[in-house]
């Protein structure tokens, strides 16, 4: 009996592709600690991590997956958590975020502030960053130059104006 490549390639292929649709769900821009090992996912390239990365508030990640954070201490992210490049822990287990740079972060539809390692509701109907950008309690986003957008779950403006979207 002899059997076609064809429908065996085409197979293959539709599993690879369902494998890859399933990563790049998961691939959030940030880290992952994924079956004992350190992901970093980078313009939707999802790859191991090598070396150790240092953020732009001076926050290191380290490849074996602890996290120093300055004025904050160390902590370490174990099986399915994430980390953004922003500096927000989100922990797989218990759906909690912890927020690591000061900035603000919708959560569950409100708007949470960071000061000092400290996290608490946004009371304000409006915060301004060092850049000017305005993030409002709702969400919305005002930029220095008018143009406006929407914060969804998981999104982050850090405190020069950056928007970190998930």
């Amino acid at each position: 009996m002899k059997i076609s490549a064809k429908p065996v390639l085409a197979v293959i292929f539709v599993l690879a592709c369902m494998c890859r649709s399933t990563a790049a769900a998961d691939a959030k821009e940030g880290f992952m600690m994924k079956h004992d090992q350190m992901l970093i996912t980078k313009n939707g390239e999802t790859k191991p991590m090598v070396n150790d990365v240092k953020l732009y508030d001076g926050t290191v990640v380290r490849a074996n997956g602890t996290v120093k954070i300055p004025g904050y201490g160390r902590t370490a992210l174990h099986e399915g958590d994430t980390m953004s490049f922003g500096g927000t822990i989100t922990r797989a287990a218990t759906g909690a975020v912890e927020i690591t740079a000061d900035g603000v972060v919708m959560k569950d539809g409100r708007m949470m502030i960071n000061k000092d390692g400290k996290t608490s509701a946004m009371t304000k109907d409006y915060v301004t960053m060092d850049d000017g950008t305005k993030v409002m309690k709702d969400g919305t986003v005002v930029a220095p130059n008018g143009q406006k957008s929407a914060l969804k779950d998981g999104d982050e403006v850090l405190t020069d104006g950056r928007i970190q979207k998930y």
